[in-house]
């Protein structure tokens, strides 16, 4: 009778234990999608890595509990699963290093999917963040993917605002005050009259930026839509182009003499 008694608490205790688990797994993983409640889809990819971590760390104890309710010793169990562990540890080192790398890449939110970063050599737009690896692509279309674990210095191109930068070369024969002057003038006018859209303030010349062979470098600077710089930097050159063949101001090039000698 007492081992009739015994094994319908087991059931009974094993039955509560598999409901308790069942019922933390979903509760965890609706406190989990509240907390991290966001359209953003590195977000949503911690949210789904966080709620798998949980739901197997819940099940691995509620296995545990279950083996020890039906006097199995669980202490040897726990003993391989270390070993096999660290074996694996050991063998997946890279593999390791990425995923840890892309849980912080997405918990501290260095960048999300659609920004414009740079990443070592390869620049481009983010199309996907996974926990192993992210995937950009380029300006050429190509698509690159990069393991988390390689990514060390990222230069993220799409927070608040970018800056266009062009260059613009003035022969050494001109007036440079009047050359600013003249070019002052006319950013003002497109930046008044929205020339150039995207533009969050009036372009800025900085002053001569270079002193080169044969030209003077003037160096002009705009704050920009995120993703506009590159557009802007075009528009501007074409501003410049224009303006300069209309005042009559020298656009320095190269150019070769040939001088033919008669015998």
């Amino acid at each position: 009778m007492d081992i009739i008694i015994n094994y319908i608490s087991k059931i009974i205790f094993s039955f509560l234990t598999v409901a308790i688990c069942v019922l933390l797994i979903k509760l965890t993983g609706i406190a989990i999608k509240r907390a991290l409640k966001t359209d953003k889809s590195n977000i949503k990819t911690l949210t789904t890595l966080s709620t798998s971590f949980v739901k197997y760390l819940i099940y691995f104890i509620g296995i545990c509990i279950l083996l020890s309710i039906w006097g199995i010793n669980t202490s040897s169990i726990i003993a391989i699963g270390s070993v096999a562990s660290l074996s694996f540890g050991i063998g997946a080192q890279d593999i390791i290093k990425d995923m840890l790398s892309g849980f912080f890449i997405l918990t501290e939110n260095q960048f999300a999917v659609g920004d414009i970063v740079k990443i070592e050599e390869y620049t481009g737009t983010v199309e996907s963040i996974g926990i192993r690896v992210t995937r950009l692509r380029g300006l050429d279309g190509d698509v690159y993917i990069i393991p988390n674990g390689q990514i060390e210095i990222v230069t993220n191109m799409s927070k608040s605002y970018n800056r266009a930068v062009v260059d613009v070369s003035v022969s050494y024969n001109e007036d440079i005050d009047r050359v600013i002057l003249i070019l002052n003038e006319r950013l003002t006018e497109i930046f008044e009259n929205n020339i150039i859209t995207a533009l969050k303030n009036k372009p800025k010349i900085l002053g001569i930026n270079e002193l080169a062979q044969s030209a003077v470098i003037l160096r002009i600077v705009a704050d920009c839509e995120v993703g506009e710089n590159w557009n802007i930097e075009r528009q501007l050159r074409k501003e410049v182009l224009c303006l300069f063949k209309q005042r009559n101001i020298e656009i320095p090039y190269n150019y070769l003499n040939i001088v033919q000698i008669q015998k």
